[in-house]
């Protein structure tokens, strides 16, 4: 199931998620249950989770980079304060979006479909107990 407009209006009305299922937290214990069935798509969650860790990482290694750069800047005070907020968040995202096109050629997400990934393992869980009732 694709992601529409109607799922990112009820991001922001907390009535609309009434009616949506609820599913159980999980663990690696689960993870480890789902990957003796599913092997594939369990790699592919761990492909998925490890690019996520490399994209933040690319992202905050960017904030850091930018405020350090920005921060020796002549001026007053608040001007190299707002030099260096300016410089970590143009710089964080580079850093993100850098990280993340990375992360997808390291970890070969480019070949996962995250969509189907994520209904095979809610179908388990949801097979497995994981639904709230």
């Amino acid at each position: 199931k694709m992601v529409g407009m109607s799922d990112m209006v009820a991001l922001f009305n907390p009535g609309a998620w009434k009616d949506k299922e609820r599913f159980k937290p999980w663990g690696p214990k689960e993870m480890e249950r789902f990957a003796v069935v599913n092997p594939q798509a369990a790699q592919n969650i761990q492909a998925l989770k490890n690019a996520g860790t490399i994209s933040a990482l690319g992202g905050l290694g960017g904030v850091g980079a930018g405020a350090a750069f920005f921060m020796n800047r002549p001026g007053t005070v608040n001007g190299r304060l707002f030099s260096m907020a300016l410089g970590g968040c143009a710089w964080g995202i580079m850093g993100f979006l850098v990280g993340t096109n990375a992360a997808s050629l390291i970890t070969g997400t480019y070949k996962i479909n995250p969509m189907k990934t994520h209904a095979v393992f809610t179908d388990w869980w949801r097979a497995n107990g994981g639904a709230v009732e």
